[in-house]
């Protein structure tokens, strides 16, 4: 549970920091050189408050502490980072997956169908599957805490079950753009690429039903956060009625189809 900054007194806030900095401490002596970022009881912010204090010239009767940098600071690493107040949760969830024999093939699996994997996150995640292991603490929680990141959008999604199953009959979203229904385009000599719909054709399939053929046939070059009604940014391979063109739509942009002539034909099996 977080801890509201504006009601909270000086001896609790004084409390937490040091809790919060034995925890990145810990962490330091766990992981030796790859946590850089985590606060230190040696640098000047810590030093300067402390002085401060002993001065008194922040007392413990008066708000004015929690205006200060250091407060805030303090106080957004207790509540969000990783070595914060869920320290040692976290620190139980990576243990399981670390004993997990499936993780590591997890981990195979998201760089298998991940098109964009030139990043440090993705990078370490090769150099842990090389060595047969899974990611560090540490390595973990900087990708999995990334929620804009395409390593926590893949990872979502290996993690979650398949939306749809080959020879469901589907139909796109409301919320679906040109740049969501793929096709593979021929580039001279450069080869074949995703590239969106032309308006035309977009247009022609937008309400038109779609069967599905297969998932992670390709690779694609944007991800998404899972959402759980919607699914994940996997490309499901479809193949739209009347067509004999192979389409990728990523799943969260799909639905299965409620037309009445499937219905009918569901009906009538």
């Amino acid at each position: 549970m977080s801890i509201n900054t504006k009601t909270i007194t000086l001896e609790e806030f004084l409390k937490i920091r040091e809790k919060l900095y034995d925890n990145a401490e810990d962490l330091r002596k766990r992981e030796t050189g790859e946590t850089r970022n985590a606060v230190k009881r040696t640098e000047w912010l810590y030093q300067n408050f402390e002085a401060l204090y002993a001065t008194g010239t922040i007392l413990p009767d008066t708000p004015d502490f929690r205006g200060c940098y250091h407060f805030q600071r303090t106080m957004t690493r207790w509540n969000r980072s990783a070595y914060g107040k869920d320290y040692q949760s976290n620190l139980n969830q990576h243990k399981k997956l670390s004993e997990d024999p499936e993780s590591v093939e997890k981990l195979k699996r998201m760089v298998e169908i991940n098109g964009l994997s030139w990043s440090r996150t993705w990078r370490n995640t090769k150099e842990a599957i090389r060595e047969g292991r899974f990611l560090s603490f540490w390595k973990f929680r900087l990708a999995h805490d990334d929620t804009k990141g395409s390593w926590r959008h893949w990872w979502d999604s290996i993690n979650n079950d398949k939306k749809f199953k080959v020879g469901d009959i589907v139909e796109l979203r409301a919320n679906s753009k040109r740049r969501h229904v793929l096709e593979l385009r021929t580039f001279n000599q450069a080869g074949d690429f995703l590239r969106g719909l032309s308006r035309p054709d977009f247009m022609g399939c937008y309400k038109k039903a779609m069967m599905v053929v297969a998932y992670d046939q390709q690779n694609p070059d944007n991800t998404y956060s899972y959402k759980k009604p919607q699914g994940s940014c996997r490309l499901v391979s479809v193949l739209p009625m009347g067509s004999a063109k192979i389409l990728y739509v990523p799943e969260q942009f799909l639905k299965i189809s409620r037309k009445k002539t499937i219905k009918d034909a569901k009906a009538k099996k």
